[in-house]
């Protein structure tokens, strides 16, 4: 039996009418990266090695693992961004790395950090080759003593942004390294926060 040209075509044809029938009755494209954290460079040494050690414990307290839910501009599509590894994991990676760069050790049988972390969302804009990403971070952040008495609270806003796709590869055309990039800007401005904070400081010296 001989085919035309034509009736070759008719498959994938078929194929595609049907992709963009059920993308328009409402699709979701999920797409994610690992993300990374980068210490703050050079530290300054606050601990003398007599303050008692550090316990870190982190909990995700968010609804949803979607950090970004962004509308395409095509009516029944829309985008969402989801880490590929654990936040709450990296959160916790962070706050340890600093702890020991300013000189605490960490161990049970001292002060508890505790860091909940209740949103985290990011935004994009689309511009032309050069998406414009912003994105946020909340934690709630607590120390106690070895005895459970609460020593320090604090909720911190981490932000970022705009981020622009120019300070990646030319894969941030594709949204992934620019909502990569502001999330993670996001977290170290967090960590940042905490501690420049003295309170925070003087509660992890006790």
């Amino acid at each position: 039996m001989m085919f035309t040209a034509k009736q070759c075509r008719l498959p994938s044809v078929t194929r595609l009418l049907l992709w963009l029938t059920i993308c328009l009755s409402g699709c979701t494209q999920r797409i994610g990266g690992v993300l990374e954290y980068q210490p703050i460079a050079d530290p300054p040494k606050m601990n003398d090695q007599t303050s008692p050690p550090v316990a870190v414990e982190v909990t995700d307290k968010r609804p949803t693992q979607v950090i970004l839910n962004q509308d395409s501009g095509i009516p029944g599509i829309n985008t969402e961004y989801v880490p590929r590894n654990d936040v709450a994991g990296l959160l916790a990676i962070a706050f340890t790395a600093e702890l020991k760069n300013r000189g605490w050790k960490i161990g049970v049988g001292g002060n508890t950090l505790s860091i909940a972390l209740s949103f985290f969302v990011a935004n994009q804009i689309p511009r032309f080759l050069t998406p414009e990403t912003t994105s946020s971070v909340g934690i709630n952040v607590m120390v106690t003593g070895s005895h459970g008495a609460l020593s320090y609270i604090r909720f911190i806003e981490g932000q970022s942004g705009p981020w622009q796709a120019e300070h990646s590869s030319t894969e941030s055309i594709w949204f992934r390294h620019t909502i990569r990039e502001a999330i993670q800007a996001a977290i170290q401005d967090a960590v940042a926060k905490v501690f420049a904070d003295p309170a925070f400081i003087d509660a992890l010296k006790r």
